[in-house]
């Protein structure tokens, strides 16, 4: 299969992670997609949350904080998933990107500020089409777009960059999914562990009263120079999960002095999704990836997704999934006969 074709969700992995980021009873409306690494299959979850979202309630807004939705990979030169949004779909983008979209786009308003694309718009689908998303330059621009958004789509899928957890605020998202890759290494155990900073800090718990003694409180990001200068804390507590930017050696130097991280704000991390995919033709097979993956987090009630194979892993067990989401099947089936048309 060509890169493109192998990332189209299936009807089954559309359905399953819908059914973990958005449960019944619980109010989700503002979920982020980030990358644990480049090409970790974002964009992929992305189109299926989009899909199914679509399914759910009709409106649903877009908003990248770096770029998404460009032909090919800008380091690799491979192609990627488009993204494609449907009629009454909102985004928020560089002006120029919309406007290149042609009369795809209605009721576009600026949102009195830019980045060196030109200045960053909200506007919302006339027609089925692609767009590119981009325009978002710190995390005040953000919260902003975010709520522009909200203000319009009952859902907005908010694409998060390559290391880059903003979007892993209590104020930006109420659930998270987070994307992992063969990509991030040039083994399996290497991708793993290439991933594991990022997944530890979106799994980091609450704060609590038992935390070990004694704890220092990071009033900014959480980086490797901040524990350096807290030798002694058995604890350390960040705010929330974006600031929490330790590397894989700063992480392994907490684990061997046996201290914590805990944050004052979680964001719940509703689910994982896999990318056993390669450009050289050498990546994992989707089994073997995801249940690596899922082992590496059994201890952990996170399901683990691969939402092209339609395949899934809870506490390092695998799940049996189902299409059990009727509207979103038919919504995927229906996607995939407009496609092929």
């Amino acid at each position: 299969m060509t890169p493109s074709a192998s990332a189209t969700p299936s009807a089954i992995g559309v359905a399953s992670l819908a059914a973990y980021v958005w449960p019944a009873r619980a109010v989700v409306r503002r979920v982020a997609i980030l990358g644990a690494s480049k090409n970790a299959g974002k964009t992929t979850a992305l189109l299926a949350l989009a899909t199914a979202a679509c399914a759910r309630d009709g409106t649903v807004g877009l908003v990248s904080i770096g770029v998404d939705g460009e032909d090919r990979d800008a380091w690799l030169d491979f192609a990627k998933p488009r993204i494609v949004v449907e009629r009454g779909a909102w985004v928020v983008s560089a002006r120029a990107w919309i406007d290149a979209v042609g009369g795809a786009f209605g009721i576009v308003r600026d949102l009195g500020f830019g980045t060196a694309l030109g200045p960053t718009s909200i506007a919302v689908a006339r027609a089925r089409c692609n767009i590119q998303l981009g325009g978002i330059g710190s995390r005040a621009q953000l919260r902003t777009a975010v709520h522009a958004l909200s203000a319009q789509a009952r859902l907005v899928l908010i694409d998060g960059a390559y290391h880059r957890q903003a979007a892993a605020h209590p104020e930006v998202a109420d659930a998270v999914v987070v994307a992992v890759g063969a990509l991030a290494g040039p083994t399996l155990d290497a991708a793993i562990a290439a991933s594991m900073p990022t997944l530890r800090a979106l799994l980091a718990p609450t704060a609590g009263l038992a935390d070990p003694q004694p704890v220092a409180l990071v009033e900014g990001a959480l980086t490797d120079a901040v524990i350096a200068g807290h030798p002694g804390a058995a604890t350390l507590v960040a705010r929330d999960p974006s600031r929490i930017l330790l590397s894989a050696a700063g992480w392994q130097g907490l684990d061997r002095r046996g201290a914590l991280v805990v944050v004052q704000r979680a964001v719940p991390l509703a689910a994982v999704v896999v990318n056993p995919f390669r450009p050289d033709g050498h990546g994992e097979d989707a089994q073997g990836f995801g249940a690596a993956v899922a082992a590496a987090i059994a201890r952990h009630p996170v399901p683990i997704l691969d939402v092209v194979a339609g395949l899934g892993w809870l506490g390092g067990q695998e799940l049996a999934l189902q299409a059990h989401q009727p509207t979103i099947h038919s919504a995927v089936a229906a996607a995939a006969r407009d496609v092929d048309a």
